[in-house]
């Protein structure tokens, strides 16, 4: 395997691993995970909202890193016409010596 295939598999292996990491931190937001974690004393009634609200930025920084190394998987831009390309994620005008998108980052991937 070439090494830029290596790269893309232990990207999607990453992207895999935080998506399933991701889950677990949802499902203990939820209010039985946290009504369960008051009864065995692990933090207190008053803590509850405080403790949801550090989940849910867990949870946004788990979905920043998946997103961003979704970024690095090469996808191939649109072509709408011989001097006309779009990226695939943002549509933004691309000329054909970019490897990643100027506007999201996305890489580009032009072999045909």
């Amino acid at each position: 395997m070439s090494e830029g295939g290596s790269k893309v598999n232990e990207i999607e292996k990453a992207i895999i691993a935080l998506k399933d990491h991701l889950q677990v931190c949802k499902d203990n937001t939820k209010d039985r995970n946290i009504n369960f974690l008051i009864l065995k004393g692990a933090i207190s009634y008053s803590d509850k909202e405080k403790f949801k609200l550090h989940e849910q930025e867990q949870q946004k920084i788990y979905e920043t890193a998946i997103s961003a190394l979704e970024k690095q998987l090469p996808k191939k831009p649109t072509i709408i016409n011989y001097e006309t390309n779009v990226c695939p994620e943002c549509q933004c005008a691309l000329f054909r010596w970019y490897s990643n998108c100027p506007d999201c980052g996305q890489k580009l991937d032009w072999e045909a």
